[in-house]
Parts: C-alpha cells; structure tokens; sequence
C-alpha cells in the first residue's frame, strides 16, 4: 500500500507564497506527482484554498491553483456525512478551526500523514500523524 499524505491549506498557501515550508510542500508534492504517494485534500480544505487564493489574485488566480492541485494528481476528498460526523466529532474536544478538524480527520480516516505548518495541530499530537513544514 503507497504512503499517503493529506495536505492542509496552510501547506498549499505556504508552497504558492514560498514561506516557511514551502520547500517540503514541494518535495512532497513531487513525490505525489511522481506516484510515490498518495496525495489529497479535503474538499473544505480546498474551499479555504480558493477562497485565500482568490482574496489574493482574484478569481482567474484562484482556478489556476485548484486546476493545479488536479493535475499535480491530489485527490479531492467530499465532505461526506461520516466525515462531517467525525470532523464534528474532533472540533466537539479540539480547539481547532471546523476546516481543522475535517483535514485531521480525513488523514485519521485514510491512515495518512498531515502536512501542515498550523500550530492549531498540536493539540492532536499523537492522535493523528503529523509532518511539521519546516
């Protein structure tokens, strides 16, 4: 079974502004590309994607970045019923954002590393796999 990986916002938003991480952001996503993992994001997640990315660079800007995260091969992840239990779930016992809670628990339900630079995560260290951008 290929490793797999779920990118937060924060990692997709550090990568196109070239910040802190933006470096591991993209090794990652080469090896995704390359089909060495498994990579996806959660479709509220995506949502804060193209919601930054268009406050940012305006509408064309933010199509640019979500046709990217599709041909880059990053699978999108539906905010399902059991999905929206489970993030529901997490935010119910976590001091996270409700976006948060539904990219930790799309990594909890597909046994995946999050990637992510957020220190709302924290409080789910050893809970749910976490690779730190640094």
């Amino acid at each position: 079974m290929k490793k797999a990986v779920v990118f937060d916002a924060y990692a997709i938003i550090s990568y196109l502004k070239d910040e802190v991480g933006a470096k591991t952001v993209g090794r990652t996503l080469k090896d995704v590309v390359g089909g060495k993992l498994h990579g996806s994001i959660n479709a509220v997640n995506l949502a804060e994607v193209y919601y930054i990315t268009r406050r940012i660079g305006g509408e064309g800007y933010a199509d640019q970045v979500v046709n990217s995260l599709h041909e880059w091969g990053l699978e999108i992840i539906p905010a399902d019923h059991q999905l929206a239990l489970k993030a529901g779930e997490i935010k119910a016992v976590a001091p996270l954002s409700l976006a948060d809670a539904f990219a930790a628990v799309t990594a909890q339900l597909q046994e995946a590393t999050l990637l992510t630079g957020d220190p709302d995560f924290h409080v789910l260290e050893g809970k749910i796999k976490i690779q730190w951008l640094e």
